[in-house]
């Protein structure tokens, strides 16, 4: 599980997946993405996702899929972190004309 602030707001984000952490490597999964806590007239939304190895200048293999499942809670499907070493995930949220990027860094071995 990710917990990471959003930056110039008071909410965090939280992100889990539907596999146990050892199981993140080079298998599909499903990540859920929300931010806590919502506050009235606050309207974020989940925009994108990339996952990427900078080191080796790539990204996943397949194109994830962003779907609204609530108020401020989505789904992000077609996850699929195929080599170890270290990921680098971001989200990127718009509220109007405000737009957050959010990245956490990922060591998978």
């Amino acid at each position: 599980m990710v917990r990471k602030p959003l930056p110039t707001s008071s909410m965090h984000m939280v992100v889990e997946s539907d596999l146990p952490d050892a199981q993140w490597l080079n298998h599909m999964m499903t990540l859920s993405v929300s931010l806590q806590p919502v506050s009235p007239g606050t309207a974020w939304k989940l925009v994108a996702f990339e996952a990427r190895m900078p080191e080796h200048n790539h990204g996943m293999g397949v194109v994830p899929k962003i779907q609204e499942k609530g108020a401020q809670i989505w789904s992000i499907s077609f996850v699929k972190l195929h080599m170890a070493g270290r990921w680098v995930l971001s989200f990127t949220f718009e509220n109007g004309t405000q737009k957050q990027v959010i990245t956490q860094d990922l060591i998978l071995r």
